[in-house]
């Protein structure tokens, strides 16, 4: 049953659709007029529109934000059933609007006009501009009703239309109410944001970028196949192109192995000789006719031998051979059609799924698009088609093959050929959702949940259908390096804002990938500067050996990745309603967010764009001129982005352009001029100028000036006016600028003074030079001398002032045995009265809490700040868990060994922990030497037949890995200690999904004397044993120390919730904070053995951390060191040196080892690793 709707009605009646319940914006349909806010921007809407306003769709909704309530749905009523119809809904008149059409099959980019006539067919978003009488902008969706899907176009007679298709003419209805979603609002990217948000609601068959994470290859340099073989790619090529890149300073992170990797064959070819699949195919489009025939990969990489230590052939032994040669590859992804390969599956084919072959029928809503030979080849020929009922076969198929040959990904293509093949499915909404359906879940099961690049899917279709798993997609048409002519210029500009205008609406669903580039083209700086701050992957198409590798150094860091915006790249809100391809004046000006500063492209893209008369693209050679514009602070949309950046208290901002090198300061609504010459750029640093009150010094970050993104370099900023300090977190290397009214005194990397200039109000460093970062061609492996994720170099820039000096060569004790978390005091210093608790008396009356949990003595205000506290950090998952709430983690542990333990057993359950193992663990289970546990050792070496219980601390207190259970045999039960799975220790991979998880107060926010700690608990009756023995032992947990924790644990929520949200944030959340020490710090002591040359400390890899959005290494609580002499006493020589560390015996290991803590205060640990540097040369 259709929707309660609202017609149109006799000229007097107004029906009010909304009256938006926080603002003053309105849209209604009065008579014949839509007008919002009073103002008219549709006319002569016809009788048999319906509208239903957004309210009444979600009345049954009660969690609607009512942001999401300000829009209707539009439908009408038709004369009789159809397959497609074409209706009107109004006239369009003197209303400048921006738009997205399609105008390939595969590809759409951006149209304006200001009328109905200018509107392109198979239009998929389109926004009218606002106007100064106070008309909002207002914003079309055409969306999905049931089996058909609409678009918009031009009716005739200045109308706005809707083309209302199913794909099959047995697919026929006459009613709709919810075809198309109208919205108003005053900020037109808030707009489109909440409109999707409306569609995503109502739909409920997509996901929006915000509920997803987008695979890590976005944050990785990349290298795709396509240009540099086309069909003819094989693994040596792939091989010595990797090889040129990382010989040049450039390795890539992630590996595209393009077309023709597969098993294709014509339908005429025999398929009994392996080495005839079709592989004398070499120009880009004679491939189009074939079909797969296997899974497996072609002779080419089949016949691949192991050149490694390992044995094997195939696409499996080259991938573990490139990833284990070239240290930084992590990801190697490949290419494949939607259908397998561009003509299907070829049916009849042992193995393969059943499949025949169906001619492709373009529908009548893309007779307006552009011809292409893709389509062409592929009509002409037909698709070898596996039913829908089938299609999970198909990629379950070449997915499991693809994953146990240790690909990481897929680019999947050719994706809108479906709606060409739908007319015996139930037209293309069913058959898409079969076909999604299957491929989201194949994705699931073999790629991660996120394996994907999406591509030649810009069409509704697949945005509100197959990207409920699919995360990135391309934004743009193919990087054309020349046109039909051989012209190397004009496209450049059209892929540029192809990009740009195209994001406005994907950038809601996918995260957008600009596509390819090539380093050695005429335009290869005008590409590369946008790459630069898209926020999207970047990755070049090099023919191997030709790379510019001056140009890539200014995007790519020596470990494979790049500096990456924060949010994706949009156009500036003064060229929405612009052409900047066709009308000789408009620059194109799109803006990003860093973590600290705004970044703002300035790219003149004049000289052709699209044509409606000849339906193609074509060069314009009278507008490609010589542009002038304006641009400043205002130009970045600072409150949008995913991590909005505050400006409360900015008054000033410091441009750096990046082009000029040069330096101005701009008041909020100031602008500077720029004159650029046709398919050139600027890149602007925007940073926000902060003022330090004492002394009197305003601040701004820069950046690394080398890289085209420099503003990206910025990871962390922490300002201490009373010290008159600034520290600066830089990721990269090259020359580091910031802007300080004032010369500082004194600049530190690390904690050492270094020279440094002060010129034209800047500030200017070098960071390590390019010589350090180089691979290291000596080894086989080719590791980095210094890794990035280690070395992310906090600069000090400070006005160093007497008593900020310290005397290093006290002969006092330094005791690091203890994990007293004192190197967090400064943080909670600053926080003052935010982490001041006051408790009133009446709080601590009752024994019981006021709660209904299941442990009685839980403070509800605890309980729900440590669910906000993992929901923030993304640690643990409490759903479907108890909370057990204890006095610290050592009561929580004998209560867990307690409610594991097998009461009716004979013998006591043995607890066991690989070594090294917390020293504690033998002496607790023991001391009361209990009938119900005792200490069985190490569990490495443990060989018991019984129960057993296996306590697995990760990350490990002492050496600092992670760790996983290793007894894993019938009558074993697991206890995971995770008090150090934080982000300022340890990457957080993964929500912790453990049976028994413990965490404590003390390693999460610095305060051990609180001594509280919770487990999080599946079992209920296993909760209900802890809750009984922590009843028996203390009564209980001390209600002040929990409300006390609770306090704690909401400025740390705080803090981390607001991530972005103002200049100086990050470094002043506490896991930044502690990110940020704690890097400093493992970065000092690692230098300090080093200078020693008698000591070891453990490698640890890197890992993508979930909650800080990079990778990151382990930075743990404590340093396992090695006396690399087996005699030594690592301990004992440590005292000798007035050093306190706990010796490895205690740990279950060789007393060659010494525990020592690395979160004591300062000048402890600054003498520390004064003394670890000179033990050497005292001995």
């Amino acid at each position: 049953m259709a929707p309660p709707s609202l017609t149109s009605n006799p000229i007097d009646d107004v029906i009010p659709l909304l009256d938006a319940p926080s603002s003053d914006l309105s849209i209604a349909l009065k008579g014949s007029e839509f007008v919002a806010n009073g103002h008219p921007f549709l006319t002569h809407v016809p009788s048999n529109i319906t509208a239903t306003p957004s309210q009444l769709i979600f009345s049954h909704k009660t969690t609607i934000p009512k942001s999401l309530l300000g829009g209707c749905f539009l439908g009408f009523d038709a004369a009789e059933p159809k397959s497609c119809h074409l209706v009107p809904i109004g006239n369009l008149r003197g209303t400048r609007f921006s738009s997205i059409f399609r105008f390939k099959v595969w590809w759409t980019t951006h149209w304006v006009g200001s009328c109905g006539g200018d509107i392109q067919h198979e239009t998929q978003m389109m926004i009218l501009d606002t106007n100064d009488q106070g008309r909002p902008f207002v914003l079309f969706l055409p969306i999905l009703e049931g089996a058909f899907r609409c678009s918009l176009r031009p009716g005739g007679d200045d109308n706005v239309a809707m083309w209302v298709e199913s794909g099959s003419t047995t697919v026929q209805a006459s009613q709709f109410r919810s075809c198309l979603y109208m919205q108003v609002g005053k900020d037109p990217y808030t707009l489109v944001n909440e409109g999707m948000n409306v569609v995503k609601l109502h739909l409920g068959t997509f996901k929006l970028l915000d509920d997803k994470t987008p695979p890590r290859i976005v944050d990785k340099f990349g290298w795709c196949t396509w240009d540099a073989f086309y069909l003819k790619v094989n693994p040596h090529g792939v091989w010595t192109g990797v090889k040129c890149l990382v010989d040049g300073g450039c390795p890539p992170g992630m590996i595209l192995i393009d077309d023709g990797w597969q098993s294709i064959a014509h339908d005429a070819d025999s398929i009994a000789d392996p080495h005839q699949e079709a592989m004398d195919l070499t120009v880009a489009g004679e491939q189009m006719p074939c079909r797969l025939i296997k899974y497996e990969e072609n002779y080419k990489f089949r016949d691949y031998g192991s050149r490694g230590k390992g044995s094997g052939v195939g696409l499996g032994a080259f991938v573990r051979d490139l990833k284990e040669e070239f240290r930084t590859i992590e990801h190697v992804y490949v290419w494949h059609a939607l259908c397998g390969y561009w003509g299907g599956i070829r049916p009849n084919v042992p193995g393969m799924p059943l499949s025949r072959v169906i001619s492709p029928n373009p529908s009548k809503g893309l007779e307006m698009t552009m011809e292409d030979l893709a389509v062409d080849k592929i009509v002409n020929n037909g698709v070898g088609f596996v039913p829908p009922e089938l299609a999970h076969e198909m990629y379950d198929g070449l997915h499991s093959h693809l994953q146990s040959a240790g690909i990481d990904g897929v680019k999947v293509d050719v994706i809108h050929l479906l709606e060409m093949l739908s007319e015996e499915f139930g037209g293309r909404i069913e058959l898409a959702k079969a076909y999604y359906k299957a491929l989201t879940a194949s994705i699931n099961k073999h790629l991660q949940g996120n394996g994907v690049i999406a591509s030649m899917e810009q069409c509704n279709d697949f945005m509100y259908l197959g990207t409920e798993a699919i995360a990135l997609g391309r934004v743009g048409d193919d990087f054309w390096t020349v046109d039909a002519s051989g012209d190397p210029y004009w496209l450049q500009g059209c892929h540029m804002v192809h990009c740009a205008y195209n994001s406005l609406w994907m950038g809601n669903i996918i995260h957008p990938d600009w596509d390819m580039f090539q380093s050695t083209h005429p335009c290869a700086e005008f590409h590369a500067a946008s790459r630069a701050i898209s926020g999207g992957p970047i990755y070049v198409s090099d023919s191997v050996g030709k790379h510019n590798f001056k140009l890539l150094k200014r995007l790519v860091l020596p470990d494979g990745s790049i500096l990456r915006c924060q949010h994706y790249a949009l156009p500036s809100r003064d060229c929405l309603f612009e052409d900047p391809l066709q009308d000789g004046k408009t620059m194109l000006k799109i803006w990003n967010l860093n973590q600290f500063t705004g970044a703002l492209g300035l790219f003149n893209c004049q000289g052709g764009g699209w044509c409606p008369k000849t339906r193609q693209n074509r060069r314009t050679s009278e507008y490609a001129r010589t542009l002038t514009c304006v641009a400043g602070p205002k130009d970045i949309e600072w409150n949008n982005g995913k991590n909005p950046i505050s400006l409360k208290g900015v008054h000033l901002f410091a441009i750096y352009m990046i082009q000029e090198k040069k330096l101005r300061l701009l008041k909020t609504s100031e602008n500077l001029e720029f004159t650029i010459a046709p398919l050139s750029y600027e890149l602007l640093v925007v940073s926000p100028v902060t003022v330090l009150s004492k002394p009197y010094v305003e601040f701004a970050p820069i950046g690394l000036v080398n890289m085209l993104n420099c503003g990206g370099a910025i990871q962390s900023l922490e300002i201490e006016e009373n010290e008159g300090l600034v520290r600066v977190g830089a990721r990269g290397y090259g020359e580091m600028r910031v802007f300080a009214s004032k010369e500082p005194r004194s600049c530190k990397i690390d904690g050492e003074d270094v020279e440094f200039e002060y010129d034209d109000k800047m500030v200017k460093i070098q960071e390590p030079s390019d010589d350090e970062w180089q691979m290291d061609s000596s080894t086989k492996k080719r590791d980095l001398k210094k890794g990035l994720n280690e070395t992310c170099n906090h600069v000090p820039l400070a006005l160093v002032s007497p008593s900020e000096r310290r005397d290093y060569g006290e002969d006092r004790v330094i005791n690091l045995d203890v994990g007293d978390p004192i190197m967090y005091e400064t943080f909670w210093k600053k926080m003052g009265k935010k982490a001041t608790v006051v408790i009133p008396g009446w709080r601590s009356m009752s024994y019981y809490s006021k709660g209904q949990s299941l442990c009685w003595f839980l403070e509800p205000d605890l309980c729900e700040q440590i669910l906000r506290l993992h929901r923030v950090v993304g640690n643990a998952i409490t759903e479907g868990r108890y909370i057990v709430v204890g006095t610290g983690s050592s009561q929580l542990i004998l209560a867990s060994l307690y409610a594991l333990s097998s009461p009716d057993s004979s013998q006591p359950t043995d607890v066991v922990s690989a070594a090294p193992y917390y020293s504690s663990y033998p002496s607790m289970c023991d001391y009361l030497k209990t009938s119900l546990f005792k200490w069985g050792g190490n569990a490495s070496t443990y060989t018991g037949d019984g129960d057993y219980i296996e306590i697995v601390t990760s990350p490990c207190n002492p050496d600092g890995f992670l760790r996983e259970p290793v007894v894993n045999r019938k009558g074993g039960k697991v206890l995971h200690d995770l008090a150090y799975y934080w982000p300022h220790y340890t990457p957080i991979t993964a929500p912790a999904d453990n049976d028994i998880s413990l965490f404590t107060a003390s390693k999460c926010t610095g305060h051990a004397g609180s001594r509280i700690g919770w487990a999080l608990v599946k079992d209920a009756e296993v909760a209900m044993k802890m809750v009984k023995f922590i009843e028996l032992n203390t009564i209980g947990v001390s209600k002040d120390s929990q409300l006390r924790t609770a306090m704690m644990l909401n400025v740390v929520s705080d803090t981390c919730e607001q991530i972005g949200s103002s200049l100086v944030i990050r470094s002043e959340s506490f896991y930044g904070f502690g990110h940020r020490l704690m890097t400093e710090r493992w970065c000092r002591l690692r230098q300090a053995v080093k200078n020693a040359g008698m000591f070891t400390l453990p490698d640890f890899p890197s890992a993508y951390c979930t909650f800080l959005n990079q990778r990151t290494q382990t930075r743990p609580a404590f340093a396992w060191l090695k006396c690399e002499n087996k005699d030594e006493d690592c301990a004992a020589l440590l005292r000798r040196h007035k050093i306190i560390g706990r010796g490895g015996v205690s740990f279950g290991c060789s007393a060659q080892f010494v525990r020592v803590s690395m979160m004591d205060r300062d000048d402890n640990f600054d003498l520390f690793i004064q003394r670890i540097s000179k033990i050497a040369s005292e001995i």
